[in-house]
């Protein structure tokens, strides 16, 4: 070999080591930033769990993702050196920077709330935000009160999802935890970034196991993150941003993390895998059809026969039309089954239509004719013929064409007729079964929903089965969304529970308990009787329970209100007796305790008479309400009454009473004459004249005012007392009502305003109150005017 070949030999090696160290380096020549080297160490704030935006990655041992790229790719050209701050949550990612602990957030979600906190750079990336279910759950239609809703733990997703009303929302340390959370079931709808959760249902293989749900709810935009006391690393961020957005790096980053993964079946795999699998089924179509034309020569003259024979042997009615040589065949049982011999009628078109119902002959000629003259129509119809007695059976009639001429037209026929009879009285006595259960059924749940109590019934397994509209608001929850759930869902309340759950032994048929539970319509605690029953199947096993649950918040209120009556009653009864029976005692000891004076015994009789008074309004008062409460009606003794001189005659009465208040009097000067009970009266406007005085003790003005309306005469008694609560005002005419003020000690029944109010309806009049609290009180009385 001579020195020219060697050296010639040597320089082609040495070429091909130039251009394989070229070839190894260009890579990383075209990939290499041209922002200068790291200089300045920078701490980034990374969420560890938060694939494929940001994430620990244990295999590298290091920080990775969208994120964790796209800031080193800033670094890169801004000269920084990042060292990275794990957090588990977005919360603590928000800390890491707020505290100091890191310089920089690798991304955040911009939000009002954390702009509060943090600066933001410029967005490095913006995704909608959407609603996502389970492929096939069409059940959830949007984010209703009582849905289960997940999303990621500190996300500002979190705060947009509170302001809907009655969301169950759930909150999960990572994107892909949501993920199987949903396709568990746990949750109905998780709400995220469409780019994380997609493409984390993508690298699972799993997108096709969701969907989004409606229009995404906002729009996510990203970006970097710093201390308000660092505008100088946020300068130097944002210039970075900008240069890399506009780069082709940046498409790169972006595809490499939010890409959707390459499948295998590619076109042209597909393609190919077509062609195979078509090249073997037509030649396995070639192979079949070889086999079968020898054997359908061989089996078609032998078929022939054994279908006319199956047509004479089968129970059902057969027929065979041959049009082109104008035959008909019917086999034996088609005669059978209308009542007649075979071959007792003759074999036509003519007299088939003739036996069809009226009501059905348009409709099946026109199926029929459908068939005949129709490539690839069968015939399939039901109907009713006359049978040999002249009534009518139903019948099934199917048919085809077996053969037809190149136009189309039928050429030969054959089918059957069944006789369908049974069946259709069947079904009609199933329908009239099922209208009368339709109508059972309805009229047990109008049973049920008029029940005024809460009702539940209950399986033995202790699972909801129904409750009514009461129930359903006693427990805010509508009942056809809890059906089948177990009863410790539903019923908090442990004495509730054990009642509605029924009786743990065999020889216990009812169960009674009293429970005190909120109610959200009403407010506040109520108190329910609960009386639950089994309910007995056919066997005599239990098969459940029934539980009502009756409100007795107002018959506890009652019995309070009648035992406070009593207490009351007896000590008014006891006070004026004690007075009484005391000056008595004097009167009748005159003589041992020494003379009195005609004034002294004057004063012990009209003290005695006082308080005899006392004690006839008291009994008035039982009197009267107890023929309200017997349901007997006022005995009233009308007669033509001027009412203002009624009302004038009783203030001087009051004012003597008192030195602390002044009568203001604004009645009409001429005789506003009514049609009643001059007694009652007084007794209306005297209760409503003393309460006045009672409950404003610091005095004031009492004012009485009368005004003329078209047919009624209204009168305003208007105090400057203590006032009334909006509670009060309510509950003012109930009987044994007394107003509670620990300020004043105000003795009375509590039957004072109950029995006006009966005196004034019973004159077809009307009474109300008007008061706020330390203002004072307006009474109003309307009352109809004689007629002249």
């Amino acid at each position: 070999m001579g020195l020219f070949q060697v050296l010639s030999i040597e320089t082609v090696r040495f070429v091909r080591t130039i251009l394989g160290v070229i070839l190894l380096c260009l890579p990383v020549m075209v990939g290499a930033d041209p922002g200068p080297q790291p200089t300045v160490a920078v701490r980034v704030a990374v969420l560890s769990n938060s694939p494929p935006l940001q994430f620990y990655d244990p295999e590298q041992n290091r920080a990775a993702g969208f994120a964790v790229d796209i800031f080193e790719a800033v670094a890169r050209r801004q000269g920084f050196k990042p060292s990275y701050v794990f957090a588990d949550t977005w919360s603590e990612v928000i800390a890491l920077v707020s505290k100091g602990q890191a310089d920089v957030a690798a991304s955040l979600a911009v939000s009002e709330e954390r702009q509060q906190q943090l600066v933001f750079s410029e967005v490095i990336d913006t995704t909608p935000v959407s609603v996502f279910v389970r492929a096939r759950d069409a059940v959830v239609t949007g984010l209703d009160p009582g849905t289960h809703v997940g999303t990621t733990e500190g996300s500002f997703i979190l705060a947009h999802l509170e302001k809907i009303p009655d969301l169950e929302v759930h909150t999960y340390k990572s994107v892909p935890e949501g993920l199987f959370a949903l396709l568990a079931g746990r949750e109905d709808a998780f709400v995220a970034g469409e780019n994380l959760f997609l493409k984390e249902a993508r690298d699972a293989h799993l997108e096709n196991r969701i969907r989004t749900l409606g229009k995404p709810l906002l729009d996510s935009k990203r970006a970097m993150a710093v201390a308000p006391s660092k505008p100088g690393l946020l300068e130097k961020l944002n210039e970075g941003i900008r240069e890399l957005v506009a780069s082709p790096q940046y498409r790169e980053i972006y595809i490499r993390w939010y890409g959707k993964p390459i499948s295998y079946w590619t076109v042209k795999r597909i393609l190919a895998l077509m062609s195979g699998l078509l090249a073997v089924t037509i030649a396995g179509l070639l192979y079949w059809r070889y086999q079968s034309v020898n054997q359908l020569h061989e089996a078609l003259s032998e078929s022939e026969a054994r279908l006319r024979q199956a047509m004479d042997a089968t129970s059902d009615g057969l027929w065979a039309w041959d049009f082109k040589n104008r035959q008909v065949y019917y086999n034996p049982n088609y005669y059978r089954m209308l009542g007649f011999e075979p071959g007792e009628f003759r074999a036509d078109m003519t007299s088939w239509q003739e036996r069809l119902h009226p009501d059905d002959r348009q409709d099946t000629l026109a199926a029929f004719e459908t068939c005949r003259t129709s490539k690839g129509e069968r015939f399939e119809r039901e109907f009713r013929l006359r049978d040999k007695d002249g009534g009518w059976i139903w019948v099934l009639g199917r048919g085809e064409a077996v053969k037809r001429s190149e136009d189309g037209q039928a050429l030969k026929m054959i089918g059957t007729h069944v006789n369908i009879t049974a069946l259709k009285q069947a079904e009609e006595t199933m329908r009239e079964a099922l209208r009368d259960a339709e109508a059972s059924r309805d009229r047990v749940n109008a049973i049920l929903e008029s029940v005024p109590d809460a009702l539940i019934v209950a399986d033995k397994d202790r699972r909801l089965l129904l409750m009514n509209q009461e129930a359903e608001k006693l427990f805010g929850r509508k009942g056809e969304s809890l059906t089948g759930h177990s009863l410790d869902e539903i019923i908090r309340d442990p004495l509730l529970f054990d009642v509605v759950s029924g009786p743990r032994t065999g020889d216990e048929r009812t169960q009674v308990a009293y429970v005190d539970l909120p109610h959200p319509e009403l407010g506040g605690i109520r108190h329910f009787q609960a009386i639950s029953a089994a309910v007995q199947g056919r066997s005599g096993d239990g098969s459940g329970t029934v539980t009502l649950l009756r409100d007795i918040t107002r018959e506890r209120e009652v019995d309070r209100m009648k035992s406070e009556f009593i207490s009351i009653a007896a000590h008014e009864l006891k006070t004026p007796l004690t007075s009484i029976i005391g000056y008595a005692d004097l009167l009748l000891r005159e003589e041992e305790l020494g003379p009195f004076t005609d004034e002294q015994r004057q004063e012990f009789l009209s003290y005695i008479q006082q308080k005899g008074d006392v004690l006839e309004h008291l009994v008035d008062d039982l009197l009267n309400l107890s023929r309200i409460e017997a349901g007997r009606p006022l005995v009233l003794d009308r007669q033509p009454c001027n009412l203002t001189a009624l009302i004038r005659a009783l203030i001087p009465h009051h004012q003597r009473e008192t030195d602390r208040h002044h009568f203001e009097i604004d009645l009409p000067a001429d005789a506003v004459i009514l049609n009643v009970d001059r007694g009652k009266m007084e007794q209306v406007f005297d209760n409503l004249l003393s309460n006045a005085v009672k409950y404003s003790p610091d005095g004031g003005a009492i004012r009485i005012r009368g005004e003329r309306l078209e047919a009624e005469f209204q009168v305003t008694v208007e105090d400057e007392g203590l006032g009334m609560t909006a509670e009060q005002v309510e509950r003012i005419f109930e009987k044994f009502y007394r107003a509670n003020y620990q300020n004043t000690a105000v003795g009375g029944l509590g039957l004072g305003m109950s029995i006006v109010r009966s005196l004034v309806e019973a004159h077809n009049g009307k009474i109300w109150v008007e008061s706020e609290l330390g203002r004072g009180t307006r009474v109003f009385v309307r009352l109809p005017l004689a007629s002249v």
